[in-house]
């Protein structure tokens, strides 16, 4: 049945022991037919599958070259002591000797007494189940079943194995011992006959095996077969194991060896593991835990051992009682080979068919059989089948045998232990990745080439890793190097089609399996610092696959795998593994991976460990003392203990027990046989990725960006958040002092890692200009065919003219020769060179044409230009490398280059787009508005109709609630608002008073639409609105933001900008103003200090020029501020903190004119201002925003660095406009974190009074009454703030701004309602943005939205495409800090922008505008308590931690122990300061 063709015309590869001999008496016939030890050779494959008694796999393939030598000196098999002179062993040998006969009629006899005794065991296996003995799922042994899960196909191909393997054991005690034959000698004979005539012959490959195969096919089949093409199925799946050296079974057939070499029993599996393996948590010093898993992962794909099922059921089969005690013999199963555990046990006081194919060809991924590669795609764009968790994609569930489901995949192994599954999943996520990629940019292809491409792709990258990076450290380079296993820089061709690529059973059975003792028992969850920051329990957690859904545990595991060492390899292994593996819990006792092993290594007839040093060039031990050369002497004073014989030592603890050869990892003997594999396994395989022989090899490009990859590239392609790795995963990053300040990892960023991608882009043979002037053509051409798509042809024809002007190529480009029509660029051959988004698109895609080729032109200035914007290549071919005419041109802008200081309305920050960031301009969007008529009117429903209320969408989603956060407290919530006061303000609405434009009338009631404003958009209420209509209010007022049309800005079709009137920078403009008018206002002129009132000896800010305009006053002595933001007097605890930062100011200002007594005022203003806002981006920073958005993804995402060096992340570039969604929906979720009650608190933090916040909005003469300032800073700093979810204080959803009536407005109504106004993207689109499916159906968003909250989303609109980004985002369940997953995308978005795109953001190091290293870390000793402590009103202790809640951790404190800046440090430092190019810079920008 498994028989392969013969590999010459007289020779033939038996399968019973894998020895070659002449076969002069065989007809042609006999040659595929076999024999009926064929039958043993069917027996043997179909063992290989584990189908056979006692699963004993024989190899039915020629032996590798490298091994003939060895057999042409040997005369027997390894039974006993090796008698090494002699020929190879022939049918010569046997002409003289007496052999039975043993016809056509002896064969059927034996088949028929085979076929009754399958028969009989199939009663057995009825009588077994009906007394109740089966495996239990979930435990130990149902769990090694799962582990070793038989396939369906391999159940039904392993039923004629069975019968050939008792057929033939019947013939050799029945034909053969009466001759006086060894057992050995008459396995050979019996391998010899012919199976024609009997009912096995149309089991054997020559009848099973007719397949057609097609040379010039481009991709390899899924189960391995026609790799071969003269020998199809060589390789593929559910075909046996080849050996390396001749079984030793204890009857010749398939009886396990259990004998030794002095005629004594072995020593029980368990016995050995418990003398010689002993837990010793020794660690390696350099090799990661990616070694262990990548050699898992790539065992997995090359073999997979089924375990046998019940004949007569397909049911598994149970050795022992479910207490782990023997069963009654009459319930023992004849398949049974239990491991007997010794009675002084110190803990527990307990085949062969290969069914994944046998290349290295990612069958972990896909599958090895067309049925379940089909289960696994989703038929769409290629893609693999997943689902979501978390918004990100996991392996799809397949069963429910694991806790909280399994995973489905190529291999079921997948989920055995998490680790296994993390790796998975990784590459699941890299073939979908690929996938996508090409389906972007070849939307012609059919979803069966984008798979298969995809798949091409990823085998490529898993075989180059391999060989690239793992082998050479499991090896060692010099060996790898020496043997000519490391992969080349050009093609190879050394692919042999004569050789057999079948996994040797020594390699799959004992070689691979040192993986174990490598495991760790204490996986390490490690974050993007490479912090450790708890551990998980191996034990605790197999078969428990999905616990990785959380972005802890996944990128925690990966990043640890990518950290943590494995344990040291030896023979000492982690109990996890030797007592509890397959455990249910971390207390419960499971299996013995090590006595797994031995068992299994006798079960499939390995010869000892002796043998295999011969083998492999060492020589042979006539004593356990000659095993000195690699053993150490304690691990061989254990092995005299155990072994009677140094012949009887299992290959897998010799093996494993040996001492690292040279520079790699294993010892000379696994080194040997892993080496012979993985050299066959590439030699024999048409399709490897770097063989010139393949029908369609890749280009010397793409093979080339193919050899670019790295593991470490696929785990920060894939990762949830990796944003650093080291460039080689496999061993462990280097700890070094950068500096005497600062010890850091040696990574390097995850974006510079050599990525795959670009050859999927640009074929080699299209050269730059070319290309650059065809895109041109068909640029113009396209938007020439399309002028009626709204305007959008002075866009394309400004593009191409930018192009153009790039190259001074437009007087060569002729253009004119391309009409609608005309083909005749396709026919020059150049369209097959370009990718499809330089090809004229379909009419179907116009609708994505222009983001489409928004992003080609991006992708052609990466690949053209090296990242260069339009701005940065004029400047380059303008001015070259002539900086005095760029400081010209730069000046002529009304920039100054050397400017150490930002200006207060913040032009000038980006020299080459001066606006940006700029006061007065627009907000940037992630996606284009939907405003109602796609210009500036209010959004509407996808249908047409009106969005449902705004109050009602209020009180329905967002009810009146009281929930104290338990862990930060109100300041947090007000430096938010503090935060987002500095960046942004839209235009036409002063978030502070009552709007001085009236929508409604002054009873609530709608004033008619002819009658009213033209900024008018008033909330209308419910009839039956809860609150509103017990007053009879039908409206609330609301009044719309001025946009960028109102300006005079004026675009054809060009939608409506909402305008920031502040600076888009965290610069304090809150403080010092927008504009140079009103900071020159707020200046005192003298000191470098700001304007203050003084009252009661306390600093105050300046009172406003129009009080009644600005606050709600009653007489005209109350105090009315005015500050750098009209907002200042908005509430009560804003006006506390805007006091404590003005404050700051000046008290940095005193001490900086104290130490440097010559400066002047502007110097000392500009250096204050300069500390002072570098203070303040310190705390919102590095305090407050972890707080809000989670550590991981704050740090994870370039927002935030662990450094005490400067970092340069600037990048021109990057625009920090602030988007319109952060400001107008994300950052108003914080909303919900308001307290109605500001609680007064003295300095024993002891409150019996607190002031209602709407009796006090726009009336900050509060503050300043009795000790309020000083009882409010204590109250924000310990009083707890409400909780970030969807209910709301009803002080701002009732009263808000109510100014003495009995009723005000609705904050929450208002947000909605300016979602609308701004026209907002909808939720489902900004979800669908960030990475989370995009929900055809309300129920799809159940994966982040509560079930209450779906249905009750569904009554109030039409559609999902209808909700609001303002409401969808607030009514997400968490996933980092305060947020969930779509408002945490937006927040990312914002916070990199706003960082990366600040060129004086205080960390970066240019030498024109940095800090001194020194000063910089003082900078980072600067907190909000800190800032409380130094300008409340006597403040004397406080928290260290100011925005989270006093506890045990976080305890009240004398503010002298809080650090502080020492300004000390800025003596003669202005205005000039040392220059700093030399410093050592550890970040740079990506």
């Amino acid at each position: 049945m498994f028989l392969v063709a013969p590999v010459d015309n007289n020779r033939w590869a038996y399968t019973m022991h894998g020895l070659e001999k002449p076969m002069d008496h065989v007809s042609a016939g006999g040659l595929m037919a076999g024999s009926v030890a064929t039958l043993a050779i069917l027996w043997v494959s179909l063992q290989t599958m584990g189908f056979l008694g006692s699963s004993h796999t024989i190899g039915a393939y020629k032996l590798p070259m490298s091994l003939q030598n060895y057999l042409a000196s040997y005369t027997g098999l390894p039974m006993s002591n090796y008698p090494y002179e002699g020929g190879v062993v022939d049918t010569g040998r046997f002409h003289n000797r007496r052999y039975p006969h043993i016809d056509e009629a002896v064969l059927n006899n034996s088949i028929s007494f085979a076929q009754s005794l399958v028969d009989r065991m199939s009663t057995l296996e009825r009588n077994i189940a009906n007394a109740g003995v089966e495996l239990m799922a979930h435990t130990p042994a149902g769990k090694q079943f799962l582990d070793s899960y038989p396939s369906e196909d391999a159940f039904e191909r392993g039923l004629d194995a069975i019968v050939a393997m008792k057929a033939s054991s019947y013939l050799l005690h029945q034909s053969c011992r009466r001759f006086g034959l060894e057992k050995d000698d008459c396995a050979r004979y019996i391998s010899t006959l012919s199976l024609q005539g009997t009912p096995l012959n149309s089991a054997c490959p020559g009848s099973r095996d007719a397949a057609i195969c097609n040379p010039m096919a481009k991709y390899r089949s899924i189960d391995g077969s026609c790799n071969n093409v003269e020998n199809p199925s060589w390789g593929s799946a559910m075909t046996a194991y080849t050996r390396i050296l001749f079984s030793q079974y204890f009857d010749g057939i398939q009886e396990p060896r259990r004998i030794g070499q002095t005629k004594k029993p072995l020593p029980g599996a368990r016995s050995v593991s418990v003398a010689l393996s002993t837990p010793n948590d020794q660690s390696d010093v350099s090799r990661t835990l990616t070694v262990m898993q990548w050699a898992q992962f790539i065992a997995n794909d090359i073999s997979y051992t089924p375990m046998r099922k019940m004949v007569s059921s397909g049911k598994p089969i149970s050795c022992c009682r479910s207490d782990g005690n023997p069963l009654s013999p009459r319930y023992v199963h004849p398949d049974c080979s239990p491991i007997t555990v010794p009675d002084r046990d110190p803990v527990y006081g307990q085949h062969y068919m290969n069914q994944a194919s046998h290349f290295l060809d990612g069958s972990t991924i896909y599958g090895s059989t067309l049925k379940k590669s089909r289960e696994l795609r989703e038929f769409n764009g290629g893609r693999l089948r997943v689902h979501e968790d978390n918004k990100h994609e996991f392996l799809p569930i397949g069963g429910t045998e694991c806790k909280d489901g399994c995973y489905d995949s190529g291999d079921y192994r997948v989920n055995t232990h998490p680790q296994l599954a993390v790796m998975h999943t990784i590459w699941h996520r890299e073939h979908n990745r690929i996938a996508n990629k090409l389906a972007e940019l070849n939307p012609g292809w059919s979803d069966e080439t984008l798979y298969q491409e995809a798949r091409r792709i990823v085998i490529a990258e898993i075989q180059h890793i391999t060989y690239k990076e793992w082998l050479p450290i499991l090896l060692g380079k010099k060996y790898a190097r020496a043997v000519g296993l490391v992969v080349e820089s050009s093609y190879s061709h050394n692919y042999n089609s004569e050789d057999d690529p079948a996994i040797s059973n020594e390699v799959a059975t004992a070689a691979l399996r040192f993986v174990i003792s490598l495991m760790q028992g204490k996986i390490s969850l490690t974050d993007n610092k490479r912090q450790n920051n708890k551990t998980v329990s191996l034990a605790e957690y197999f078969f428990k696959p999905t616990i990785i859904e959380s972005d802890e545990v996944f990128d925690g595991l990966l990043l640890g795998m990518a950290t943590q060492t494995s344990q040291k390899m030896d023979i000492n292994i982690v109990e996890d593994i030797t007592s509890k593996l397959f455990a249910s819990n971390e207390e419960s006792l499971g299996l013995d991976a090590i006595s797994l092993d031995i068992q299994r290594g006798r079960d499939h007839g390995l010869p000892g460990y002796n043998h295999y040093r011969k083998y492999c060039g060492l020589p042979s031990a006539k004593s356990f003392d000659d095993f000195l050369d690699y053993i150490p002497m304690e691990m061989i004073k254990k092995l005299r203990t155990v072994y009677a014989h140094p012949d009887d030592v299992d290959l897998i603890i010799g093996g494993m027990a040996e001492r690292p050869a040279e520079d790699g990892l294993l010892g000379p003997t696994f080194r040997c046989l892993i080496f012979e594999q993985f050299s066959r396994i590439r030699r024999t395989d048409r399709f490897f990725y770097d063989s010139a022989y393949q029908p369609h090899p890749f280009t010397p490009k793409q093979l080339a960006e193919i050899r670019n990859v790295t593991l470490a590239r696929v785990f920060c392609d894939n990762g949830n958040h990796i944003t650093e790795m080291q460039p080689n995963v496999f061993l462990r990053p280097q700890l070094g002092q950068r500096s005497p300040l600062q010890r850091s990892l040696t990574v390097s960023k995850a974006i510079n890692q050599p990525c795959v991608e670009s050859f999927l882009q640009f074929p080699a043979s299209v050269e730059k200009n070319s290309l650059l002037k065809s895109f041109s053509c068909l640029i113009i051409n396209y938007a020439l065919r399309f002028r009626n798509m709204k305007g959008q042809i002075e866009w394309w024809t400004a593009t191409t003219l930018l192009v153009l002007l790039a190259t001074r190529e437009a007087s060569v480009v002729n253009c004119e020769k391309i009409s609608e029509g005309d083909k005749s660029l396709g026919d020059s051959g150049l369209i097959n060179e370009i990718p499809f988004y330089f090809v004229l698109p379909r009419v179907s895609a116009l609708k994505h044409a222009f983001a489409r080729v928004t992003k080609c032109i991006q992708r052609v200035f990466l690949f053209l230009f090296h990242g260069c914007t339009f701005l940065q290549l004029k400047k380059r071919w303008k001015y070259g490398t002539d900086r005095k005419e760029e400081k010209k041109e730069i000046a002529h802008r009304g920039c100054f280059l050397e400017s150490r200081y930002r200006t207060f309305d913040g032009s000038c920050n980006n020299l080459y787009n001066p606006m940006w960031g700029r006061a007065n301009t627009r907000f940037g969007r992630l996606l284009p508005p939907r405003y109602g008529d796609g210009i500036d009117s209010p959004s509407k429903s996808v249908t047409g109709s009106e969005l449902p209320l705004s109050r009602l969408v209020s009180y329905m989603l967002f009810p009146d609630n009281d929930v104290d956060d338990p862990i930060w407290t109100l300041v947090a919530m007000q430096y938010g608002q503090i935060i987002t006061h500095d960046m942004s303000l839209a235009a036409g609405n002063s978030q502070s008073t009552p709007h001085e434009t009236q929508c409604c009338t002054n009873d609530g009631q709608v004033i008619e639409q002819m009658l009213s404003h033209n900024s008018c958009y008033p909330m209308i209420t419910p009839y039956d609105d809860p609150v509103y209509s017990k007053a009879n209010i039908r409206c609330l007022n609301f009044v719309r933001s001025a946009v960028d049309l109102d300006n005079g800005y004026k675009f054809p079709f060009k939608p409506a900008e909402q305008l920031n009137d502040v600076t888009h920078f965290l610069d304090l403009s809150l403080v010092y103003g927008s504009s140079d008018q009103l900071a020159n206002n707020l200046r005192a002129g003298v000191g470098g200090r700001m304007v203050v009132d003084i009252r009661r000896n306390r600093e105050w800010p300046p009172s406003t020029a129009n009080k009644s305009a600005t606050c709600d006053i009653t007489s005209s002595d109350e105090v009315c501020y005015q500050a750098g933001d009209v907002r200042v007097n908005q509430n009560t605890q804003l006006t506390v903190l805007q006091i404590i930062l003005l404050r700051e100011h000046n008290r940095i200002a005193d001490a900086l004119a104290r130490i440097n007594p010559h400066w002047t005022d502007e110097t000392i203003f500009q250096e204050a201002r300069r500390i002072a806002i570098a203070e303040h981006q310190h705390i919102s920073y590095y305090e407050w925003l972890p707080i809000f958005l989670g550590t991981s993804s704050t740090y994870g995402n370039n927002i935030l660095y662990d450094t005490t060096h400067y970092v340069n992340d600037y990048d021109s570039n990057v625009n920090p406009n602030v988007l319109n969604e952060h400001a107008t929906a994300a950052f108003r979720y914080f909303h919900s974190l308001i307290a109605g009650f500001l609680d007064l608190v003295k300095e024993d933090r002891f409150s019996n009074s607190a002031l209602r916040l709407s009796d006090y909005m726009n009336k900050p003469s509060i503050i300043e009454e009795n000790n309020n300032m000083a009882d409010l800073t204590r109250g924000m700093s310990f009083q707890p703030e409400k909780a970030s979810d969807q209910f709301f204080d009803a002080e701002i959803t009732r009263y808000l701004f109510r100014n003495g009536r009995p009723l005000g407005s609705d904050l929450r109504a208002t947000d909605i309602h300016r979602d609308r106004d701004h026209g907002l993207a909808s939720y489902n689109d900004v979800r669908e943005y960030c990475g989370l499916p995009r929900a055809t159906d309300f129920d799809d968003f159940t994966d982040y939205i509560s079930f209450e909250n779906v249905k009750k989303l569904a009554s109030l609109y039409v559609s999902p495409d209808d909700v609001d980004l303002t409401v969808g985002g607030a009514l997400e369940k968490h996933v980092q800090g305060l947020t969930g997953p779509t408002y945490l995308c937006i927040f990312i978005k914002q916070f990199y922008r706003t960082r990366v795109g600040d060129r004086y953001w205080f960390e970066n190091g240019d030498h024109k505008l940095a800090f001194t290293i020194e000063q910089l870390n003082e900078i980072r000793k600067s907190s909000i308590s800190r800032l409380l402590c130094d300008n409340g009103d006597n403040i004397v202790n406080m928290q260290k931690q100011g925005f989270k809640k006093v506890d045990s951790s976080n305890p009240i404190m004398s503010c002298d122990n809080i650090p502080s800046v020492n300004l000390s440090l800025w003596k003669d430092y202005a205005p000039e300061l040392e220059n700093h190019e030399e410093s050592t810079f550890l970040f740079f920008k990506r």
